[in-house]
């Protein structure tokens, strides 16, 4: 059978001469196949557009991220298409109608998680779109044979960060303990004694003929988060490239994760020792170096797990002779149809009335759930009730559409009708598509925006607060540390309260304030993983209100002014709003607590929780889009409530100063800010 070919085969009379034919014969795809791929591939990425858009800046490093495997994955696919094209020549070919609605149904789940700004469900949506089609183009039949190289694709789309940082947390445990061990056992060979605190491993060495010690954190990219889905990939690719029996396939795919880990615990070994002979070694391009030579032994013990494996049942009867030429593939004889344009064009017409139809309805469901995009035209019940209307209508219009061309697609005859209603549900699926982002004048993409003022401007000298000297300030984050910040914006210091005397509770706390600009949808580091990876005990977490004391702010309409040393007139949203304030425990006993209090600033608006950032921070027709972590730590402040005054009463002076260095969002909308000089 030819894929993708508008005609339909008859290989009931095949021959023997066919089957020569065939073994010299032409490609798996026909020339038409060739010009239907490119069609419906190139409208299928013109929907997809935005999503590829975001994977290629994060695949390439342009965004947050190390997901460059992502580039690598179609090829793959591509490959076990091609070892596998014999048999997908062989396959019988039918449309299936199932497919169909899989596919509009993908669509829609695409287009709504735009708005919902998840990039893996959009992903997501987008390979069960692809499936869709093939399954409706070709049948079931034939997905035996691609299946897995169209899912394999879902290892290329960027997890969720909620969900990957659940996963680092986990991973960089496991790593810095077994490293640990590891480093411990060749103690006795190289002179070295390792001990762990939370991911944090304190490495003690022979240097110089004195004993030295250093930390090395055991951040994202020595927990091996930054290659473990390259080695899932791979693992997954050795387990479907080779022939093999379902359960030995089973066997390596359950395998992926625990080699991954067992490679990246080697890997945080191996940049402990370089760390006690330079730890210029540990860090930077060699640090880079170390990972990706990591893939060498894992793809070797990929091969020696599928060796074992082989090994496990000899097929003695030969009924799995993977040796043996598989047979040549059947070259059928294709039937042409005379009336093939017009059905192309039926087909055409009945799934763009059925996509516009489809897309109506979603547009109306949209309208009213969220009237304010649609502007002032729409109430929310007209537009339920339109919305309703509409859906019947699809009903009956999809009902008559199936009867109409259902004859001309059962087996023996042409698939031109479906060629041409994936087409015609593809192309107004685009211009659809394109059609509400315009009218709702949504910016799928965020630009980014620049800081104000950098961020090292905020004043030493504010209020009753003042900045400890610089050899009393903490050394800057090491190329590590800010590879797992995320940013090179950001702000570290120590602040004192002059009226109170030094060891008073709440008189000395630590501002840490990070600004993203031009990211994807995650959210920074949060204290809670961040200091218990530290080897700090969570001990509790709620949300509090700050109330900023408002003696030198004046109100306006759209907010307070307030002034600082950098501008005199700084917009302040809000004066009372909720933070997150998170509890937590030193080594040294439970009883001896700190607290962390932060909130984000995120176009204007001040929120809680990366979740809260998300969800609510950023209006689809924002052209703009940043976010900025304030953090404020009291050490030793055990009572959440003494803590909560002491930054009320700290920001209150501090975070004019903080706001002078973002974007105005009142200037930001109004189009002052940023301007051609900015």
């Amino acid at each position: 059978m030819r894929l993708l070919d508008g005609q339909e085969a008859d290989v009931s009379n095949t021959t023997s001469t066919s089957l020569t034919e065939s073994a010299k014969g032409q490609g798996l795809i026909t020339r038409s196949g060739w010009l239907w791929i490119a069609a419906l591939g190139t409208l299928f990425v013109l929907f997809h557009q935005t999503f590829f858009l975001r994977m290629s800046r994060i695949a390439t490093g342009q965004w947050s991220g190390d997901w460059s495997h992502a580039l690598i994955v179609p090829l793959i696919s591509a490959y076990f298409i091609f070892q596998n094209r014999a048999e997908l020549t062989r396959a019988a070919r039918r449309v299936y109608w199932p497919g169909l609605v899989l596919m509009i149904l993908s669509l829609g789940g695409f287009a709504f998680w735009i708005y919902g700004r998840n990039t893996m469900l959009q992903g997501y949506c987008m390979i069960v779109g692809l499936f869709s089609i093939v399954l409706f183009l070709l049948g079931p039949r034939i997905m035996r044979f691609l299946w897995f190289p169209i899912f394999y694709l879902a290892i290329g789309v960027q997890v969720a960060p909620r969900w990957w940082d659940a996963l680092a947390a986990k991973l960089q445990y496991i790593a810095a303990q077994a490293a640990t061990i590891v480093l411990q056992l060749l103690g006795n060979i190289l002179s070295l004694n390792a001990e762990v605190r939370g991911t944090t491993i304190e490495l003690e060495f022979l240097k110089d003929g004195t004993w030295q010690t250093a930390p090395m954190n055991v951040a994202e990219a020595c927990a091996g988060l930054r290659m473990l889905m390259a080695f899932v990939a791979l693992g997954l690719a050795m387990a479907y490239l080779s022939s093999r029996q379902w359960w030995q396939r089973l066997t390596m795919i359950l395998l992926t994760v625990p080699v991954a880990i067992l490679v990246n615990v080697s890997r945080v070994a191996v940049l402990g020792v370089l760390y006690t002979i330079n730890p210029e070694l540990a860090q930077r391009d060699p640090h880079i170096m170390v990972g990706m030579l990591m893939l060498i032994p894992a793809g070797l013990i990929f091969l020696l797990i599928g060796w074992i494996l082989d090994q496990i049942v000899i097929d003695e009867d030969g009924t799995q002779d993977r040796s043996s030429t598989p047979p040549p593939p059947v070259r059928p004889k294709i039937h042409h149809d005379p009336y093939r344009a017009a059905k192309i064009g039926k087909g055409l017409f009945a799934g763009a009335i059925l996509a516009a139809l489809i897309g109506t309805s979603g547009g109306l469901v949209m309208a009213s759930i969220r009237p304010d995009l649609f502007g002032e035209t729409l109430i929310a019940t007209r537009a339920t009730v339109f919305a309703i209307s509409a859906f019947v209508l699809l009903i009956i219009v999809a009902w008559l559409t199936y009867r109409a061309i259902r004859p001309e697609t059962v087996p023996g005859t042409s698939r031109n009708v479906a060629l041409g209603v994936t087409a015609g549900v593809l192309l107004v699926a685009v211009l659809g598509l394109d059609g509400v982002v315009w009218a709702t004048q949504t910016v799928l993409i965020k630009e980014k925006i620049p800081l104000r003022e950098q961020l090292y401007r905020v004043g030493n000298n504010v209020g009753i607060w003042e900045a400890l000297p610089l050899q009393e300030q903490d050394p800057p984050l090491s190329p590590e540390l800010l590879q797992a910040l995320g940013t090179d914006d950001y702000l570290s210091k120590w602040y004192r309260d002059r009226t109170k005397p030094k060891n008073t509770p709440g008189s000395l706390l630590k501002l840490h304030v990070a600004y993203y600009t031009g990211k994807p949808d995650g959210v920074a580091h949060v204290p809670e993983r961040c200091f218990t990876a530290g080897g700090l005990q969570f001990f509790a977490k709620e949300t509090a209100q700050i109330t900023l004391n408002t003696t030198r702010f004046r109100q306006e309409e759209d907010g307070w002014i307030a002034p600082s040393h950098l501008n005199p007139h700084v917009h302040i949203p809000r004066v009372k709003f909720p933070a997150t304030v998170f509890t937590f425990a030193h080594p040294g006993g439970p009883d001896n607590l700190s607290n962390v209090v932060y909130f984000f600033v995120a176009n204007g608006k001040f929120l809680t929780s990366p979740d809260h950032v998300r969800l609510y921070a950023f209006d689809p027709r924002d052209k703009y889009g940043y976010y900025c972590k304030v953090e404020v730590l009291l050490p030793r402040v055990a009572d959440s409530q003494l803590a909560m005054e002491r930054v009320s009463s700290f920001l209150s002076d501090i975070l004019p100063e903080i706001l002078a260095c973002l974007p105005d969002w009142v200037d930001v909308t109004e189009g002052r800010y940023p301007n051609s000089e900015g």
